[in-house]
Formats: structure tokens, C-alpha cells, sequence
């Protein structure tokens, strides 16, 4: 379907655009996935378990614990700088 009949014809007909969803829907529906060992699952938990797992290996949190960071303060501005700061533009 080309761009120029979605615009048309979707919009218009709320039945073509439902059916045109639905078609969409099935064709991008994962079935089965092949594990690490070669194997073919089609169970939908054991799917499911795989792409939450696989989510968490390749997006693994970089954050680094706070308590472990010291935080020191080079530069204090003094009272003379902290008038000139709050002085109006």
C-alpha cells in the first residue's frame, strides 16, 4: 500500500484502517525465538523471559554507587564575589 492510498483511504474508512491494523499486528507477532544453545522456543512465558533477560544483559545500569564518590569544592566565592553575583543586570 503506497503512502498516497493510506492518506485516502485510511482516514476515510475506519474498516480499512482497523483491517490494515490488524494485518500489521499478526505479521509483526514473534512466535518463536532460538536460544543461546540453538534451540527453538515457541512457549510465550519462555519468550517473554528471553527478551526481559536479554533487555537486562545488553542495557546493564552504569550507575555508580554516590557513597562511594568524595565530592570536594575547589573554588568558593567569596563575599565580595557573592555581592557581585546577586547585584541586578
Amino acid at each position: 500500500m503506497t503512502r498516497k492510498e493510506w492518506l485516502v483511504n485510511g482516514d476515510r474508512n475506519s474498516y480499512f484502517f482497523y483491517q490494515t491494523m490488524k494485518t500489521r499486528k499478526t505479521r509483526s507477532r514473534i512466535v518463536k525465538l532460538k536460544d543461546n544453545s540453538g534451540v527453538w522456543v515457541e512457549e510465550p512465558a519462555q519468550i517473554q523471559q528471553m527478551l526481559i533477560n536479554d533487555f537486562a544483559t545488553r542495557y546493564k545500569s552504569a550507575h555508580v554507587n554516590s557513597a562511594n564518590i568524595e565530592m570536594k569544592m575547589l573554588n568558593i566565592v567569596s563575599a565580595e564575589g557573592n555581592d557581585v553575583l546577586l547585584q541586578s543586570i
